[in-house]
C-alpha cells in the first residue's frame, strides 16, 4: 500500500544512536532518506530502544512552547 499524499518531510535513520530524524523535505531526491507526507511524518513512532527527533521548524516551536500565529 502506498500513501497518495504529497511528501512533506524527509526522515534520516542513524543506526549508531538508534535515532530517526524527521527533517524538512529535502529539495532533491536522496536514496538515503525516506520522504513522508505530513500525517505519516507527524505520526512516526520508534521501535523500543529508538527515538524520533523531529527537527522541522514547526515541531521545534511546539516543543519549545512557542505558539506560531498566522
Amino acid at each position: 500500500m502506498r500513501c497518495e499524499e504529497a511528501a512533506a518531510a524527509s526522515v534520516a535513520v542513524r543506526y549508531v544512536d538508534r535515532t530517526a530524524i524527521v527533517q524538512p523535505l529535502s529539495p532533491e531526491r536522496d536514496p538515503n532518506l525516506l520522504d513522508l507526507c505530513e500525517a505519516h511524518a507527524s505520526g512516526l513512532t520508534a521501535p523500543r530502544g529508538w527515538r524520533v527527533l523531529d527537527e522541522r521548524p514547526a515541531a521545534l516551536d511546539v516543543e519549545a512552547g512557542v505558539q506560531v500565529s498566522a
